[in-house]
């Protein structure tokens, strides 16, 4: 399994459709048992810049304190992650769908994965 580099995980981040060779890693991307964090790894890396230039407009440039300016940042960032995380599934299975799995294939490769640890 070959994994994208980090220029290209960053584009695979904000939804680039990554090369075929890249397929395998896809779906372990949006089915390992850590796949929530990877899903909000992604998050974050797609909300950082805008945080940053946030920060940057309100605090030096318009002169709002760091007070204020931080948590309003921290609160945004909180709801963002909770929208994300609200349909990870969903996006977890248009991922793989992007690279050429079926509709609802991590979904269902994440259940059956469950249920064998369940046998057990």
């Amino acid at each position: 399994m070959e994994r994208p580099n980090p220029a290209r995980w960053l584009a695979y981040a904000y939804g680039a459709r990554l090369p075929q060779r890249y397929r395998e890693w896809v779906l372990h991307d949006v089915t390992a048992p850590t796949w929530l964090l990877r899903h909000v790894a992604r998050t974050l890396a797609q909300a950082a810049p805008l945080v940053f230039l946030l920060f940057l407009v309100f605090d030096p440039l318009l002169g709002f304190p760091p007070a204020i300016v931080l948590p309003a940042l921290g609160m945004g960032l909180l709801v963002s992650l909770y929208y994300s995380a609200s349909f990870a599934p969903e996006s977890a299975d248009y991922r793989a769908a992007k690279h050429g799995y079926p509709e609802g294939h991590a979904t269902q490769v994440r259940a059956a994965r469950r249920r064998e640890r369940g046998s057990r």
